[in-house]
């Protein structure tokens, strides 16, 4: 591996590091975007999926005062597809060179995962439009591929879940209903821009035993006896809608909407006074205009890189 920058030392992260990693990735929101989300929580969910290796997924850089100067994460489903770089610099400590550090080390951690002569896998690092890291990244071969948003709603005392459509219940998710929601759910984003299948075991992990997911909110929607569509909800300080999915052949007949506002109205009897979720921009199965038909709308964006890593 490349040296780093002078007066920086390196190792990887363990679960103690949640904490610092949390507080170094708000101050870049705080100097970038004049705001702060909750990111402890998306952090424990890496964690403790069974897919996510810390010793080889994390990256921390520290100061010569022993303050964190910069932290990564770089893993993915299938990292001989494509694997996901969240790299945040302090912005105390830019113009450092410890971003093209650490892209080399994402570009490097994602050479590890090709063991063929010729494969390749998409590295991914994900950026805010604010600052300097568009044109960072730009510099280094990297290309602009898709914009995600943040979309919110502020909830009421009294939030009404309203009737579901003809035909179709809408439940609580109950024991035994694991294997038919990783179905419905794996099949309604098969071919969207970053989604990889999973096996059910290390979903089930990775989704249900969550830290942040809470199982009291995870709502199905049942048509004829099948389970058709499903709702998941993570809690971190805030509320978010983690995954909306329905079967294509089920579509348009307002089951999505029906599950967002069953969960809406449990949400604000349970006190929560917004709720948030992330969108693909470009989603061509028409997410984001059921987003804004139950009142939701756009918030902060992120943005997607892409770069081909190829095997040494």
């Amino acid at each position: 591996m490349i040296l780093p920058p002078d007066g920086s030392t390196v190792r990887t992260a363990t679960r103690d590091d949640i904490d610092r990693m949390a507080g170094l990735a708000q101050a870049v929101d705080r100097a970038d975007e004049g705001m702060v989300e909750p990111v402890r929580g998306h952090l424990e969910d890496d964690w403790a999926n069974p897919l996510f290796r810390a010793e080889e997924d994390t990256m921390l850089a520290f100061a010569q005062d022993g303050s964190l100067a910069a932290c990564a994460t770089c893993w993915g489903i299938d990292p001989a597809s494509s694997v996901e770089a969240w790299i945040n610099v302090h912005p105390d400590h830019r113009g450092e060179k410890l971003g093209t550090w650490f892209v080399g080390w994402a570009e490097a951690r994602a050479r590890r995962s090709l063991r063929e002569t010729g494969a390749s896998t998409l590295l991914r690092p994900i950026v805010s439009p604010s600052g300097d890291g568009r044109a960072f990244l730009e510099r280094l071969g990297y290309r602009h591929v898709r914009t995600f948003w943040h979309m919110e709603r502020r909830l009421g005392v009294a939030q009404s879940a309203g009737r579901p459509p003809d035909g179709v219940t809408i439940r609580p998710f109950r024991d035994g209903d694991g294997p038919s929601l990783h179905r419905v759910l794996e099949a309604s984003f098969e071919g969207h821009f970053g989604s990889e299948p999973m096996a059910y075991d290390a979903w089930e992990e990775a989704n249900l035993r969550a830290p942040s997911k809470e199982l009291s909110l995870l709502f199905v929607a049942e048509r004829r006896g099948e389970l058709v569509g499903a709702l998941t909800t993570a809690i971190d300080e805030q509320a978010w809608v983690a995954e909306l999915g329905v079967l294509e052949p089920h579509r348009g007949a307002g089951i999505g909407r029906a599950l967002l506002r069953r969960t809406f109205a449990e949400l604000a009897a349970r006190g929560h006074a917004i709720v948030k979720l992330n969108v693909d921009g470009a989603n061509a199965s028409g997410a984001t205009r059921l987003y804004e038909d139950v009142g939701m709308t756009q918030g902060r964006s992120w943005l997607f890189y892409e770069k081909r890593i190829g095997a040494d």
